[in-house]
């Protein structure tokens, strides 16, 4: 208490004559802080990719490599073949504009802006098939189908099941006249207003039962690669009135649609794909061409291998991504030879791994 009051008291004094008299008491810590050891250096994902790193600090000696990567969807593009299978009867001339040019910015966007190895087909019919262009470029695909017109087609039913039996023998007979593709996913895109009768050829009969068979009977390996897409209406014009000029009234009905039937078609061939509202927009199929096709992929560490500059190991790091070596080793340049097992991910942190593809990437460290 009496030690407490003289503090008080001094501070009191210190107070009124600080200018002159009294000087603030400095308090010293007795602590040492303790001389740094060990500087832990952080290698990300980006920095995996690089040819090259610089050490910050010569004294690094722990790594720490990401566990965990996203695979850059670039590397992940599967070559595509793409068969586009349109109705041009007459019934169309107020889509069919709009479908080609939907088509030719697809072709030109998928080539020129996202940079893939794609090529593409296509069937035109009415009543029959009218015009097959063998797989070819973006360019002379577009050149050949915007000579296309809306013309014929005599009663609503179309050719449609003719036309994708054709797209089928066009994917088959490339994959055998070019083994090369045969990798490449294969997709049909099926675009029309109109119901399509039987390959028979009789216009009353609707049954997909043949074309399903076609598609059944593929070689196994082909199917997997195969996709259908579809972009059909939902409803057509009818005519309900006729006279000796034409039809004097039109109303809208589902019954002569293209949707319904290739809406089934597609369930029971059970291919991967999707339908598109009609016609379709260019820029919906090329996002969800791009999703399908450069799936995300999750790769996650499996281990590395660290050398010095005169290629002898220094070291080896688990999956924990850690490695520890000495200052003067670190002082040195280091190559990382980094093992990771890529799996499709349902989100950029998780993956199935079970029959992950292994990867393997290298950088170096170098100190500045």
């Amino acid at each position: 208490m009496k030690n407490a009051q003289g503090l008080a008291l001094g501070l009191g004094l210190c107070g009124l004559f600080a200018q002159t008299a009294c000087k603030q008491t400095q308090f010293q810590s007795n602590q040492k802080i303790p001389q740094v050891v060990k500087v832990t250096q952080s290698v990300s994902c980006d920095d995996e990719k690089t040819a090259s790193i610089r050490l910050k600090n010569k004294k690094t000696n722990e790594f720490m490599i990401s566990r965990s990567c996203s695979l850059d969807p670039s590397t992940t593009k599967t070559p595509a073949d793409i068969v586009f299978v349109i109705d041009i009867t007459g019934s169309m001339e107020d889509s069919l504009n709009t479908v080609k040019n939907g088509v030719e910015q697809f072709a030109l966007r998928l080539r020129q802006d996202k940079g893939w190895d794609a090529r593409f087909a296509a069937v035109g019919y009415r009543d029959s098939i009218d015009s097959q262009i063998p797989f070819t470029d973006e360019k002379t695909l577009s050149q050949k189908i915007q000579s296309w017109e809306a013309d014929g087609g005599r009663d609503p039913q179309e050719a449609g099941q003719q036309g994708l039996k054709a797209a089928l023998d066009l994917i088959s007979e490339d994959v055998r006249l070019n083994p090369s593709r045969a990798s490449a996913s294969k997709t049909i895109l099926y675009i029309a207003d109109a119901i399509a009768y039987a390959p028979s050829g009789l216009h009353s009969d609707f049954s997909t039962t043949t074309l399903e068979e076609s598609f059944a009977k593929l070689d196994p390996t082909l199917k997997t690669k195969l996709r259908f897409y579809h972009s059909t209406a939902k409803e057509v014009d009818q005519c309900l009135e006729t006279s000796i000029f034409g039809c004097t009234r039109k109303g809208k009905s589902p019954q002569y649609a293209a949707y319904p039937q290739i809406s089934q078609f597609a369930q029971r061939i059970s291919l991967p794909g999707k339908s598109f509202e009609f016609p379709f927009s260019e820029s919906i199929l090329l996002n969800e061409f791009v999703d399908e096709f450069t799936p995300a992929q999750n790769c996650a560490l499996v281990g590395a291998t660290v050398k010095d500059k005169s290629g002898n190991d220094v070291g080896r790091i688990s999956a924990d991504g850690r490695f520890e070596t000495s200052a003067s080793v670190a002082a040195g340049e280091l190559t990382f030879e980094v093992d990771r097992c890529c799996a499709a991910a349902a989100s950029k942190t998780a993956a199935d791994l079970s029959g992950c593809k292994t990867t393997k990437t290298s950088f170096t460290v170098k100190p500045e």
